[in-house]
């Protein structure tokens, strides 16, 4: 959920024309394989970690409209470790 406010912070006009999808684990990237192919292209903002790296990889081999996003925030865990980190820094 923090990473879909970061998100909101970072880009707020993203919330306003896509359908957003918030995982609360890496388990339940199967339960949103259904959904996947409704849609002409599905970016992906998960954590830079061995778990959602495995499941990009597995979402980006799987679907040719799948996008990984995680190079926005490639030094970071994550979207919200990257807004955090980016706090820190100003203060």
């Amino acid at each position: 959920m923090f990473d879909l406010l970061s998100l909101a912070v970072l880009n707020s006009s993203i919330l306003e024309v896509s359908n957003v999808v918030v995982l609360n684990s890496i388990a339940f990237v199967k339960d949103i394989e259904k959904m996947i192919p409704k849609y002409e292209s599905v970016h992906l903002y998960l954590d830079n970690d061995t778990s959602g790296k495995k499941a990009t990889h597995y979402l980006i081999q799987t679907y040719n409209h799948v996008i990984d996003q995680s190079s926005i925030y490639k030094n970071n865990k994550d979207l919200n470790d990257l807004l955090s980190h980016e706090n820190r820094e100003k203060v």
